[in-house]
């Protein structure tokens, strides 16, 4: 009788229903048909702009986290108790870089929007990349106030009912709510990060806001606590790997427009956390020094 497969835990930082959870679900299941060692299943645990998730991770060293560049990011607008420790994780695999989108059911364009009223943003917690997007958003608008939600999928929710003027998403999320024939609402794109045009939104760095949202694309990506053994991280990074050349990995990353970079060599992954950290702690800390000066 073949031998029982070993679970391994994907941890995910968000909702279910975030198109991003996709990416995981998929590598899992591509996983799981190349071999018969590991059986991987992908749970959500959302909150605290995806640190709940970190630190469960960070107690619990054979879980598995998939988050995204808030690992980065959180500590840095909340350092201390309300946030895990960077320095706990390595990147056993990059995933993809996803823009992220501006939209609004409200207004149709930013030449729309008033600068006299209040406004509100909806994004995926405080301390998560989209909240570092929606700060740069509301540089522009004195008016305007961040709210934070458990998701992209729930900040998308949040706008489409006009509980919230705008929300920051993927295009995943967003996506179906475009589309004309819908018999409920529709929402607009308004601009992207990163610096090519999103489903016809226009980078938000050329539209007048500020020019680091060329920079701000969110990279998709799994991490182990270092903790985690190193044979067992070898031989499941070798799955991941292969893994995320399967078609339907590459498909959930085309959903969101998420540019794959998971065959990031062994050689370079240590570096490539380094970068990431590094890039994150130059573009957040302005922001989140400049939030806490305002907050006094």
């Amino acid at each position: 009788m073949a031998a029982a497969r070993e679970t391994v835990t994907i941890v995910y930082s968000w909702n279910v229903g975030d198109a991003a959870m996709n990416f995981y679900r998929a590598l899992a299941e591509e996983s799981n048909k190349i071999q018969n060692k590991y059986q991987f299943v992908v749970e959500a645990k959302p909150g605290a702009g995806g640190s709940i998730a970190a630190k469960h991770v960070e107690s619990n060293p054979n879980v598995i986290l998939a988050n995204s560049s808030a690992l980065f990011i959180r500590p840095i607008f909340f350092p201390g108790d309300q946030s895990h420790n960077v320095s706990a994780f390595k990147s056993i695999l990059p995933m993809c870089s996803a823009p992220m989108l501006i939209v609004s059911s409200r207004y149709k364009n930013w030449n729309e929007v008033p600068k006299d009223r209040a406004l509100t943003i909806g994004m995926s917690g405080n301390g998560s990349t989209t909240h570092l997007v929606a700060t740069q958003v509301a540089a522009r608008y004195p008016n305007m106030i961040t709210v934070p939600f458990k998701s992209t999928s729930d900040a998308l929710l949040s706008a489409v009912s006009e509980q919230t003027d705008f929300a920051v998403v993927f295009m995943g999320d967003a996506e179906g709510w475009t589309k004309d024939n819908r018999s409920d609402k529709k929402v607009h794109l308004l601009g992207t990060t990163g610096r090519q045009a999103v489903g016809g939104a226009a980078p938000l760095s050329a539209q007048g806001f500020p020019a680091t949202l060329a920079d701000m694309s969110s990279n998709q990506q799994i991490f182990v606590n270092k903790q985690f053994p190193d044979a067992k991280f070898r031989e499941i990074r070798g799955i991941f790997f292969q893994a995320a050349r399967g078609d339907l990995v590459r498909r959930a990353n085309a959903v969101d427009h998420c540019i794959p970079n998971s065959q990031v060599p062994d050689s370079e992954l240590d570096a490539w956390f380094r970068n990431q950290e590094q890039q994150w702690t130059r573009i957040a800390t302005p922001v989140a020094e400049k939030l806490k000066t305002a907050n006094k």
